[in-house]
């Protein structure tokens, strides 16, 4: 109410100031009175008739103002915390689905409810003094399946809806917190706070009651939900069916923030649920004290395009992200940058997934059959299970190895003697090419095979030879650049009467090969 009269006040004064007024007080209202000396026509002043239309004007925009922004105070709302608020304002909320939609005002003050609050109408948008400052509150008798409820009463879509600067206490209450239904279209919810909701039930709910629908484009900046214990059954975020959904900032706690896990090191609860959803987006979120930080789900459908980018996980026991799909449908295109973690990040379990890139640093990989066409970026290849086909694991520099390796068969290591090594997956069949040298000087190029646990040099190339060796390390055979007259760079073993030679093959005299043709020769 003050707010109104602080706008209106300050209409008049720029409407007296441009048209000649000036600006009475009587009571406790403000009015015009019209200066006659510059108000007649003709001294550069406006005519009577011009200022009854400014002033019908000028009416209208206060009424408008008035009527798209309604304080529950002004329907008898107590922010008392122990007035059952809830009657009150639904009738403010009723009035403003009547205008066509509006923002409802939450004054300062703890808002105690006995029943749901219900936004049964498009373009109502609902916004506090704070969230630090305002509250709905659920009371000890509350009954209902949310405290507050986004739904239309005659539309299918549900759009232009949103919070803004809310603190709601579920109070342990056996309800969800915020549920929205058949959301479509510009879905907005800032610094809006659900906490002390019960193990049982959802802080964050948006769902359709129409299979054939999807709801989409969903905007969540900083909100926080919180579990009231730590047996929790239900995510904190839970999105059915929903498209192009963007948080940023948002905080997923699980269980009861910093409380122990009831079973060991084991915890239980989702921060985030993702059913039959796609285009979804995490900016700078986090989840803690919970099993799983984000949980995928196809049921009914094919679902695509997953980003997380700056994500924190704290005290997650079970997998950073889980992929659920029990049918036949595709999980496919799910992007996760390096997770920051606190205690335990959690490890990644992609179930009939593909075409997905993962930074999963020195957590555990779980790819099962029909996850396919992956790449994962791990700083240790050991804790990658890889059942799928087609899947690139690149092994990144740790503080054991300085390298990287692609799919557990090439490995590139960086050392005083650096080497490249090439590896059958899953036998003892390994190659590697090392390249020796230092700062000052170059010893070449090997190619070594694994012959009984050791390394054997098969290919070696000094500075101007090139030998080649058996599988005991025994040269057979050699090439070099630097060569007398009348020999070749070959050197040759051969066996004479049970003796092994080896020898530098030569070159025979002129046409001893035929006419214009020369012999290789050897000793004998």
């Amino acid at each position: 109410m003050k707010r109104r009269k602080f706008v209106r006040n300050i209409l008049l004064f720029i409407f007296a100031f441009i048209f000649g007024y000036t600006v009475k007080k009587e009571g406790e209202s403000m009015i015009l009175q019209r200066i006659e000396s510059t108000m007649d026509k003709g001294k550069g002043g406006k005519s009577i008739a011009e200022i009854k239309i400014l002033e019908e004007e000028l009416a209208s925009v206060s009424k408008n103002i008035n009527e798209l922004n309604v304080n529950i105070s002004n329907y008898g709302a107590v922010g008392d915390n122990s007035t059952d608020n809830a009657p009150f304002i639904n009738q403010a909320l009723s009035d403003l689905k009547a205008r066509g939609g509006g923002v409802l005002f939450l004054p300062e003050g703890f808002f105690r409810i006995k029943t749901p609050i219900k936004i049964s109408g498009t373009g109502i948008y609902l916004k506090s003094a704070s969230a630090y400052k305002t509250r709905i509150v659920a009371d000890s008798s509350f009954v209902g399946n949310e405290l507050i409820r986004f739904e239309q009463d005659e539309i299918t879509f549900n759009k232009g809806i949103g919070i803004e600067g809310l603190y709601v206490d579920c109070n342990n209450a056996a309800s969800n917190g915020i549920t929205v239904v058949n959301g479509y279209d510009q879905l907005s919810f800032r610094n809006v706070e659900v906490r002390n909701c019960n193990d049982k039930f959802i802080n964050f709910n948006f769902i359709q009651n129409n299979s054939k629908q999807l709801g989409q484009t969903v905007l969540m900046e900083n909100t926080i939900g919180e579990h009231f214990g730590n047996e929790s059954l239900q995510p904190i975020y839970l999105f059915e069916r929903y498209q192009e959904i963007n948080l940023v900032g948002c905080k997923a706690f699980a269980n009861k923030a910093n409380t122990s896990p009831l079973n060991g090191t084991l915890r239980v609860g989702d921060g985030f649920y993702f059913k039959d959803c796609r285009g979804v987006t995490l900016t700078g979120c986090s989840a803690a004290f919970g099993e799983n930080g984000v949980v995928i789900h196809s049921k009914v459908r094919n679902i695509a395009g997953f980003t997380f980018v700056g994500q924190t996980h704290e005290h997650i026991t079970g997998y950073a992200i889980k992929t659920v799909n029990p049918n036949s449908h595709s999980i496919v295109n799910i992007t996760c940058f390096p997770i920051r973690k606190e205690g335990s990040a959690g490890g990644f379990l992609l179930k009939k997934t593909t075409q997905c890139t993962l930074y999963t640093l020195d957590n555990k990989v779980e790819l099962t059959n029909g996850s396919d066409q992956n790449t994962i970026f791990t700083t240790d290849v050991s804790k990658v299970t890889n059942s799928g086909i087609g899947n690139s694991v690149i092994g990144l520099a740790n503080l054991n190895s300085i390298g990287f390796s692609v799919n557990d068969m090439l490995n590139v290591q960086k050392s005083s003697t650096p080497s490249m090594q090439l590896e059958v997956e899953k036998t003892d069949k390994k190659a590697r090419f090392v390249y020796n040298a230092s700062e000052t000087t170059d010893n070449g190029m090997s190619l070594d095979k694994l012959v009984n646990g050791s390394y054997v040099k098969q290919v070696e190339v000094l500075n101007d030879t090139i030998n080649f060796k058996d599988t005991i390390g025994t040269t057979y055979a050699s090439m070099k650049t630097n060569i007398a007259n009348d020999h070749t760079g070959f050197f040759l073993t051969y066996r004479v009467s049970g003796v092994n030679y080896y020898k530098q093959v030569r070159i025979g005299a002129v046409d001893s090969g035929g006419a214009g043709f020369r012999q290789l020769i050897i000793p004998n």
